[in-house]
């Protein structure tokens, strides 16, 4: 294995790499362009210190090439030995994960050091069956794009569903008023960071909640001991709760409800929990939630420069219509017969996906069987 050197950079783009492999990098160039690697088709990149939470990617043949932080290491396989398509799943798979638990060092946060992986030994089907694997993996890939390309489709589906309710003409006649007036938010507790343990009980982060579903992905958690202190912050089944990084209208609001299987959790700061007070119905806060006229409205406040979030009280000030309870369950009835159709495809094509995502694990057990 080689390591990549520093380019002029600039002329590429700036990529990085995250659980679902390579992406557009967040930032731009740093003040330092000239340390910034290079990443050419073939290459496998990743960040030392969060490979062990997926950040590592692969630029195929054919993928414009683009340059990465310098912090990253970015390093080519040797020709004829070892197919670097295939070294990439191999090291995304369970073994792989197993195998870079091993290298991994470090006293706050492990990393893995390109010394270590060089030096490691693997075993390794013979090349021509690598190379198989290469040309089995492609199809995989465009079948997992297509499936992706369906579930942006489904979803875009229930979205208009709920953006034709709320622009309705319908919608204008019903008297309006604050959230603050029928809900509270209430915003979760700055948890010191010496105090996450291993075991206990988890805490609800930012990077838990996405649009329309919470992940556990990377869990912190609060000892045990600790939690009676914090029962303000408690959450439950049900609970409607909302980022409050800054939304940004291109990529829409992340507002989630919870599931049985989401708690018991703690409410951790920067993620804001509903309590409605007032005649409101739950179903139709949600969805009034996930529309867009929500959230043209919370982004339409100002903001200082350098305030990357919004407040519990900006949420509150936002107006809403404010129908009778009983025509918000209809609303929310109706709304809900509208995108079961949505949601049929989004649970069809989900589990396609996973199905899709379990077949590069399938293909290296063949190939390490003979089979392939």
């Amino acid at each position: 294995m080689s390591r990549g050197v520093g380019p002029s950079w600039a002329t590429y783009r700036v990529v990085g790499a995250t659980r679902a492999g390579l992406a557009d990098a967040k930032e731009g160039v740093g003040k330092q362009p000239e340390r910034y690697k290079l990443v050419e088709p073939g290459t496998i990149f990743y960040n030392p210190m969060r490979i062990l939470l997926g950040s590592i990617a692969f630029l195929d043949e054919g993928v414009v090439p683009g340059i990465t932080s310098p912090d990253y290491v970015v390093f080519k396989t040797k020709p004829g030995f070892l197919h670097p398509r295939w070294f990439y799943y191999w090291l995304r798979s369970d073994a792989g994960a197993s195998f870079i638990k091993t290298l991994a060092r470090g006293a706050v946060r492990e990393r893995m050091l390109f010394r270590r992986l060089a030096a490691a030994e693997i075993d390794v089907p013979p090349y021509d069956v690598q190379c198989a694997f290469a040309r089995c993996i492609p199809a995989a890939e465009r079948a997992w794009a297509a499936a992706e390309a369906q579930l942006m489709v489904a979803n875009a589906l229930r979205a208009a569903y709920v953006r034709t309710l709320f622009d309705s003409e319908d919608m204008r006649r019903w008297p309006s008023g604050q959230i603050g007036q029928v809900a509270k938010v209430q915003s979760g507790y700055a948890f010191k960071s010496e105090w996450f343990a291993a075991e206990g009980i988890r805490l609800l982060r930012n990077a838990n909640v996405f649009q329309g579903y919470v992940a556990w992905d990377e869990e912190v958690r609060l000892p045990s001991e600790r939690r009676s202190a914090f029962t303000l912050y408690e959450l439950s089944a049900g609970d409607i709760v909302l980022s409050l990084d800054r939304p940004v209208v291109s990529s829409g609001l992340k507002v989630a409800r919870l599931e049985d299987s989401d708690v018991p959790a703690l409410l951790l700061q920067r993620v804001g929990r509903f309590r409605i007070h007032g005649l409101l119905e739950p179903d139709y806060l949600y969805a009034f939630l996930n529309s867009t006229a929500f959230l043209s409205r919370i982004t339409g406040h100002d903001q200082s420069l350098g305030v990357p979030h919004v407040s519990p009280s900006q949420v509150e000030a936002v107006e809403l219509p404010l129908p009778p309870p009983s025509e918000q369950k209809r609303m929310a009835d109706v709304l809900g017969r509208h995108t079961i159709k949505a949601d049929c495809v989004c649970e069809a094509v989900e589990n396609e996906l996973a199905a899709i995502n379990a077949l590069p694990a399938a293909l290296l057990r063949r190939a390490f069987s003979g089979a392939l």
